[in-house]
């Protein structure tokens, strides 16, 4: 390659839905057939560029061919979506009704049952890869749902309910081990003894986890919350152990 050439490095992730299932069913009823749906979607993120890891890209959806909007991911998203007439965004309206209600209950089902599970796994197949060692850069590939519009919030609640039993969480417990979200245990840095209280956890065994603030705002906006480490939650660990070996200086004061 000339000195002028980029070299990007991705990973894109695809899946084709079943008939069992929501966008399956869609697509395989008779009466849809002039619609001519295809529940497959793909999922990519960049990983490097010219070999350093790749800034946060503004994701884009895709009909084979790029949408003019963006989406507010940090992926980009392809699948056979139903386009608004201007073809510059997906069709998608609540109150419609005929075709168009299809068209819109498509959309839905394929952002929300497929591109969901798929972005998940992506997510997934990261964590178990050298890229995920800048904890940065991968926590980076995760949506903040709070700063999507519909329908890429919807997709993005979906997306922290399909993460919450997988191991994507790194926490340093037991010498550094991927957890999934419901075994993690997240305090925010909002105390000056955050760091202490979280080294008393990880000697204790418990996924203490750092991640940024969006994650457990997303988990909670899922209805699959990630355990908080409140005053309460400390106190309530305490009673239940019956030593702490791993108070030391002025930690006892931490967690009194």
């Amino acid at each position: 390659a000339d000195s002028q050439s980029t070299l990007l490095n991705w990973m894109v992730c695809t899946t084709c839905s079943g008939a069992d299932e929501k966008a399956g069913r869609i697509a395989c009823d008779p009466a849809n057939f002039s619609l001519r749906l295809v529940p497959w979607v793909g999922v990519a993120a960049m990983l490097s560029t010219n070999g350093e890891p790749s800034v946060k890209i503004s994701g884009r959806s895709f009909c084979f061919l790029p949408l003019p909007s963006e989406t507010g991911l940090p992926v980009h998203v392809n699948g056979y979506f139903e386009l608004s007439s201007n073809r510059r965004d997906i069709w998608r309206g609540d109150d419609m009704a005929g075709e168009g209600r299809i068209r819109a209950e498509w959309n839905r089902a394929l952002l929300e049952d497929v591109v969901a599970p798929t972005y998940a796994r992506m997510i997934f197949r990261l964590s178990k890869s050298p890229y995920s060692s800048d904890h940065d850069w991968y926590y980076h590939q995760w949506p903040s749902v709070e700063a999507l519009a519909e329908p890429w919030a919807s997709l993005a609640r979906r997306f922290y309910a399909e993460t919450a039993r997988l191991p994507v969480l790194f926490s340093t417990v037991g010498g550094g081990r991927w957890v999934s979200p419901e075994q993690a245990r997240y305090l925010a840095d909002e105390s000056e003894y955050c760091e202490d209280v979280r080294a008393v956890l990880l000697a204790e065994g418990e996924a203490a986890v750092k991640i940024p603030d969006a994650l457990p705002k997303g988990f909670l906006l899922a209805k699959k919350p990630i355990c908080n480490i409140s005053p309460q939650w400390v106190r309530a660990f305490c009673k239940n152990v019956q030593k702490i070996e791993n108070l030391k200086g002025n930690r006892p004061r931490t967690i009194r």
